[in-house]
This record gives C-alpha cells, sequence and structure tokens, in this order.
C-alpha cells in the first residue's frame, strides 16, 4: 500500500476541496503510477474528480455516509477497505484527503510526493515526513519548472510499517482512529460577557465578577452574578455571565431565545459584533442597552496549533462535524478556531444540542468528509 500525493513547501496539499495547482507533467506521473491500480480516497476527493470515478482503476471511496457512484465501490469503515483490498495491498494507493491519508500512513510502504517550491494558500495540510523519524526519503527527481514555479518527485519509504493484520487488529485499528480523531462537543447555554465599565453599571461600583468554577476554555469561568436580557417581547431572566471581563460586551443566545426576545439576531463567531443586534441588561444595581452585541454563536471547534496540525486543519477553515448519539447528525459550517490559548473542544449552542439529543455532558464528534 502506498500514499501519493503533491505538497508545497508547507506541505500544503488543498484548498476548498480541489487541488493547489495542476501541473501537466504531475497529473501524468499520477495517471502512470496508478494506471491499473486500486484507489482509496474519501468521499470529498471523490466528490472532486471532474469526471467522477478513475478510468483503468479499482475506485474505493470510503464514507461514514451512505454513497453510491457509478464504477466506484462504497467503503463505510476501515473494515471495509480492508475487505476490499485483501490479498491485493501491493497494488493499493491512498490518494486522500487529508483524514484519509492520516489513517493509513503507518501502514504505508512508501509516499510518492510531488514536492512544489511554492507556498500556497492552502487549507489542508499532510503530515512534513522531513521531520519524521520513521520516513526516509529514498529517491529525488531533478528540479523541474512550471509557470515559473520548481518542483520535484520524491520518494519516502516507511521505515516502521505496520502490518494490517486483518482477523486480530482491525477492530483495534478503528477503534484508535476514532479515539485519536474525536474531540468533546460542549452545549454553550445563553450566556453574556460584559467590559469592566458594564459590570460596575449593572453590579455597582467596583464591582468584579465573582469566580465560580473553571469552563474548558483556558482562563474562561462562570461568575456568581446573573443579569435579566430584556428584549422587545419578552425577558430571560437570571442569566450567567462567563468571565474574565472583555473589552466589549456581548451577549449570546439561541435562535429560540430570540424568538422569545422578539429580537433577531445574525449568526457571528464570538467578538464579530459590527451591525449585530442592540439588546438591554438589567443588573441589580442599573440597566444598560448595548447599541450592538446580541449574536446567535456561529458552531465552532476550539484547537491549539498542534490540534489543528492533527487534525489536519487551520485557522478559519469550515469543516462538518458528526456526533453519534442516539439521534445522530452532521453538523456542518463548523469555523475552526485555533489559538495557543485555546483548549479543543467543540462548542454549539441548546437548539442544535437539541436536534442531536446531547446532553449537559456533551458527546465527541469527529470531523467527517
Amino acid at each position: 500500500m502506498d500514499l501519493i500525493l503533491a505538497a508545497d513547501r508547507n506541505w500544503g496539499i488543498g484548498k476548498d476541496n480541489g487541488l493547489l495547482v495542476s501541473i501537466p507533467e504531475d497529473m501524468k506521473f499520477f495517471r502512470k503510477t496508478t494506471a491499473g491500480k486500486t484507489v482509496v480516497m474519501g468521499r470529498k476527493t471523490f466528490e472532486s474528480l471532474p469526471s467522477g470515478a478513475l478510468p483503468k482503476r479499482r475506485n474505493i471511496v470510503l464514507s461514514r455516509k451512505d454513497f453510491s457512484a457509478e464504477n466506484a465501490e462504497h467503503a463505510g469503515s476501515i473494515s471495509e477497505v480492508a475487505s476490499l483490498i485483501r490479498g491485493s495491498e501491493d497494488d493499493v494507493f491512498i490518494i486522500g484527503g487529508a483524514e484519509i491519508y492520516k489513517l493509513f500512513l503507518p501502514y504505508c510502504d512508501k509516499v510518492y510526493v510531488t514536492r512544489i517550491d511554492h507556498e500556497y494558500d492552502a487549507d489542508t495540510f499532510f503530515v512534513d515526513l522531513d521531520s519524521m523519524k520513521d520516513f526516509e526519503l529514498i529517491e529525488e527527481s531533478e528540479i523541474k519548472e512550471y509557470n515559473n514555479v520548481g518542483y520535484r518527485f520524491c520518494t519516502y519509504r516507511n521505515l516502521n510499517k505496520k502490518e494490517i493484520e486483518f482477523d486480530k487488529n482491525l477492530n483495534k485499528m478503528e477503534e484508535n482512529f476514532m479515539a485519536e480523531n474525536t474531540f468533546l462537543v460542549e452545549v454553550s447555554a445563553r450566556h453574556v460577557h460584559l467590559t469592566q465599565e458594564d459590570v460596575e453599571r449593572l453590579f455597582g461600583e467596583g464591582k468584579t465578577l465573582t469566580y465560580v468554577r473553571d469552563l474548558s476554555q483556558p482562563g474562561q469561568f462562570v461568575s456568581e452574578e446573573r443579569v435579566d436580557i430584556v428584549g422587545p417581547k419578552r425577558t430571560l431572566s437570571n442569566v450567567v455571565i462567563l468571565g474574565p471581563v472583555r473589552k466589549e460586551s456581548q451577549v449570546e443566545v439561541s435562535l429560540t431565545d430570540c424568538f422569545t426576545l422578539g429580537q433577531v439576531a445574525p449568526v457571528r463567531e464570538s467578538g464579530d459584533l459590527d451591525g449585530s443586534a442592540p439588546i438591554t441588561l438589567k443588573g441589580p444595581a442599573g440597566e444598560i442597552t448595548l447599541e450592538q452585541g446580541l449574536i446567535v454563536a456561529k458552531r465552532h471547534i476550539h484547537m491549539t496549533p498542534e490540534d489543528a496540525e492533527k487534525f489536519g486543519v487551520s485557522d478559519k477553515q469550515i469543516v462538518k462535524v458528526r456526533v453519534d448519539t442516539d439521534r445522530p447528525l452532521i453538523f456542518d459550517d463548523v469555523v475552526v478556531r485555533v489559538s495557543p490559548k485555546y483548549a479543543l473542544a467543540m462548542h454549539i449552542d441548546t437548539d442544535e444540542a437539541n436536534a442531536a439529543l446531547v446532553g449537559r455532558a456533551g458527546c465527541q464528534g469527529y470531523i467527517v468528509d
């Protein structure tokens, strides 16, 4: 089993589910190398192919979703892929995307990489094989050029190849894959963030937020203080304030809360408040009206840079996340937020949690093609 791909200087391999660049000689190399072989890919990679299944090859598409296409075989799990390729592993090429590459990398013999001497605006990345002790560069072509961009064909050998023992290790392999690629999905109920000035206007001069307990994100906490959110129609009472204080006050609610309040709020990332809805907050010492600040939080995943590298994603990338609850659901349009200050966790609001039967303790989720 081998992998084949093209990567730029930063090991970027794609952008918006497409190639970073199309180099005719690279396309020719791909066709020649994989001709007559079995190619295994994810659903997104298959859907990016301009003419469907690759001709003169056996096409296997690994997808947890139902899938059907002409001249392509569907595998719903790693076990099914293993059954389909049993006995012909030497004639198998893994062709993407990032999640599929990562899954099969430990079991490959070689990785064929077209290294492109250019830095593209990639949103999908492969691992840096040059920094991995288990991989050795064994062959490298002369530098070629296309449209003033240099590239070369490289072959890496896996020095610590793991064998897929179909009868013994496959279930463990699948379990390990799921464990390594899942993360906590937390339910974020309505809450308020305040500036220090607004804390004092609502609770009295000199007042600071009183710590109660930590949240999953480092440095963030639930405070003892509560406010009422007053809308044109109704009021949401006793709403929690999260600390520490911020540079701008912000109120995050669900769409159902908006109906209750009688106010329309945009779906936004936290902190993106320009043009958001106005809202009134009432505390024991006073009342304030924010000219903007009411939003429905866009579902998102907090990641450290190390997490992002592990999952093959980048800051602001949009992904899909599946939760396998009693009411399984795939959340689309999930934004990845990357910072060394974060801890790995996805946040959804109460409406989204109810749709998928996610309880207060949360659940595990994983990124899907």
